[in-house]
C-alpha cells in the first residue's frame, strides 16, 4: 500500500462518488468545534433509522457502499445521472480500468466517454437495501476521516479516542433532528405523532465508537437513550445544539430517498462543497460543554421540557461489527510491543508520528481499492497519539459496559478468522462486560470471513442478521 498521509480533497463543485446515490449532505459540529460530515439516503414515512459509523483510515462512503471484486464488471456511469450537473459528469470521465483497480480520473476527457466506478455504489448496497425495506439511512465521517475536519488538521488522529464517541452522539443527535423535521415536511404531525426508531451499526474503530458513545450516554442519562416514558429534565449533554444542517432540512427538499426512485433533493452539496472552507481548528460549538446539563430541544426550537422529551426519536438498538473491543493483536509483534512500552510518552512528544502497523485485509483487492480511493488515510502506521489512546480506551470500554443501560438491544458480529481485531475482545464484552444488558448477543462467523464484513462476499448474511436484531426484515 502505497503512503498517503493526505485525502485528495474535492474541488468545490466536484462529485468524488458518482454512484453514490446523491445522498444529501450536512455538517455538523462536535463538542471540540470541528465541523463533521454526515450523508442521508433517506425515505418516505422512515420505519426506523440507521446510523452507520466506519472504522480506521476509510470514510463513511467507502466503508459502507458498495464494492466490486475483481470478479465483477464495471459498473458505467451514464451520461446524465438524476442528481449530478452535468459539469460533473463530464469532468469525472475516465480511462480504461484495470480488475480490481478503480479508472483513473481525468479532467480533460471527452463528454461522451464512458465512466466507471468500482466502489462507493448506492446501487445493491446495504443503504439500498435498506431504504427498500423502509429505514432512512445516515452515515457519518468520524473527526480526521473523509470530509470531517481533524485534531490540528490532521488525518487519522484523535487527542482522545473518547472524542469518537462523541462524534457518534453529535450524528445521532442530528438524525433525531432530522427526523423530526422529515416528518414534519412530509406528514404536518401533531406533537403525539411517534417517531422511528434510530439503530446504531458500526464496525471496528466504528464498532468501539458506537459502544463508547453509548456509555458516554448512559452515564449522562442523555436523553437519546432513555425509555420513551423516562421525563429527560436535567439531562447532561455535549452536542446539544451543534447542528448546522447544509440543505438537508430546507423548505420543499424532496424526502423520497433513492430507494423512491428519486435522487436526493435537489441541490444536495457536493463533495467540495462540504470540504471547502472548513476551519482547520474550529472554535469550540456554540453552548456545548462536556459537563454541561441541558434538556433536548423542543420539535418547534424551543427548548427542553417533558414535551419534547415525547418528541424525540431514541436509540433502541446497536450493531457493532468487527469491533475494537481487543488489543492483544494491535500490540503484539516486537516492534509493537516495543512501541506500546513507550507509547504514553510518544503520544505527547510526537503524537503525529507513525507507530502501530497495521495488518493487510484478507482480500487483497480491498486494500488496492483503499491505496486508490481519494479520502482514505492510509498512513502505513497508526500514529503515535492514537495508538496509544487505543491501548488505554480499550480496557476502559469494558470497565464502564455497565454505563449502557439495560434495555437497549446489542448485537456484536465478528468473524472467528478476523486477521486485524481478534474476536476475543467481542466475547469477553457479551459473556463478562455487559451481562447486565436484557438482549444481547454475539455471532461468531466461521470459515474464510475477514476484518471488512460490509465489503467482503457474503456481506449479505451479515446484513440479514443486522435487520433482524432491528426487526426491519
Amino acid at each position: 500500500m502505497a503512503r498517503k498521509q493526505k485525502p485528495r480533497l474535492p474541488s468545490p463543485g466536484e462529485v468524488l462518488y458518482p454512484l453514490d446515490g446523491n445522498p444529501e449532505t450536512a455538517t455538523v459540529v462536535n463538542p471540540k468545534g470541528l465541523k463533521l460530515t454526515i450523508y442521508a439516503w433517506r425515505v418516505q414515512h422512515p420505519k426506523a433509522a440507521v446510523l452507520f459509523i466506519h472504522g480506521v483510515q476509510t470514510h463513511a462512503r467507502f466503508e459502507f457502499l458498495r464494492h466490486l471484486s475483481p470478479d465483477e464488471q464495471d459498473v458505467v456511469l451514464p451520461a446524465q445521472t438524476p442528481g449530478i450537473t452535468a459539469a460533473a459528469n463530464t469532468a469525472a470521465a475516465t480511462t480504461e480500468t484495470t480488475p480490481g483497480r478503480v479508472a483513473k480520473v481525468s479532467g480533460g476527457s471527452k463528454g461522451g466517454e464512458q465512466q466507471y466506478r468500482r466502489w462507493c455504489i448506492y446501487e445493491g448496497s446495504w443503504m439500498q437495501q435498506l431504504n427498500n425495506a423502509g429505514c432512512s439511512v445516515y452515515a457519518g465521517d468520524l473527526e480526521s476521516f473523509g470530509l470531517s475536519e481533524g485534531w490540528k488538521g490532521r488525518r487519522c488522529s484523535v487527542e482522545r479516542l473518547d472524542d469518537l464517541g462523541w462524534d457518534v452522539i453529535t450524528f445521532a443527535e442530528f438524525v433525531a433532528e432530522d427526523l423530526v423535521k422529515q416528518n414534519r415536511l412530509t406528514n404536518n404531525i401533531s406533537d403525539n405523532q411517534a417517531l422511528p426508531p434510530i439503530c446504531l451499526v458500526g464496525i471496528s474503530m466504528g464498532g468501539f465508537s458506537v459502544i463508547r458513545a453509548l456509555e458516554l450516554m448512559g452515564d449522562r442519562k442523555h436523553w437519546l437513550i432513555l425509555p420513551c416514558a423516562t421525563p429527560a429534565v436535567g439531562v447532561r449533554a455535549a452536542v446539544a445544539d451543534n447542528v448546522e444542517a447544509e440543505g438537508a432540512a430546507a423548505d420543499g427538499a424532496a424526502t423520497g430517498g433513492p430507494a423512491g426512485g428519486g435522487a436526493a433533493a435537489d441541490g444536495a452539496a457536493a463533495d467540495g462543497a462540504a470540504a471547502n472552507g472548513a476551519a482547520t481548528d474550529g472554535a469550540a460549538a456554540n453552548g456545548a460543554a462536556e459537563d454541561g446539563a441541558v434538556a433536548p430541544p423542543a420539535a418547534n426550537g424551543a427548548s427542553g421540557g417533558n414535551s419534547a422529551s415525547s418528541q424525540r426519536a431514541r436509540i433502541v438498538a446497536c450493531v457493532a461489527l468487527a469491533p475494537m473491543l481487543a488489543i492483544e493483536k494491535a500490540s503484539s509483534g516486537a516492534f509493537n510491543k516495543a512501541i506500546a512500552k513507550v507509547g504514553g510518552v510518544l503520544s505527547k512528544v510526537t503524537p503525529h508520528i507513525g507507530a502501530v502497523k497495521v495488518p493487510p485485509a484478507r482480500l487483497r483487492w480491498v486494500d488496492v481499492q483503499k491505496d486508490e480511493d481519494p479520502l482514505v488515510t492510509c498512513p502505513l502506521k497508526i500514529p503515535c497519539r492514537m495508538a496509544a489512546e487505543v491501548l488505554s480506551a480499550v480496557p476502559r470500554v469494558h470497565a464502564e459496559a455497565k454505563s449502557i443501560p439495560s434495555h437497549l438491544r446489542l448485537k456484536i458480529i465478528h468473524a472467528r478468522e478476523d486477521s486485524i481485531v481478534e474476536p476475543q475482545g467481542s466475547m469477553r464484552f457479551i459473556n463478562e462486560s455487559a451481562t447486565h444488558i436484557t438482549e444481547r448477543d454475539l455471532q461468531i462467523l466461521e470459515g474464510e470471513r475477514g476484518h471488512y464484513l460490509v465489503i467482503e462476499p457474503g456481506n449479505e448474511e451479515v446484513l440479514s442478521a443486522i435487520k433482524e436484531w432491528f426487526k426491519i426484515c
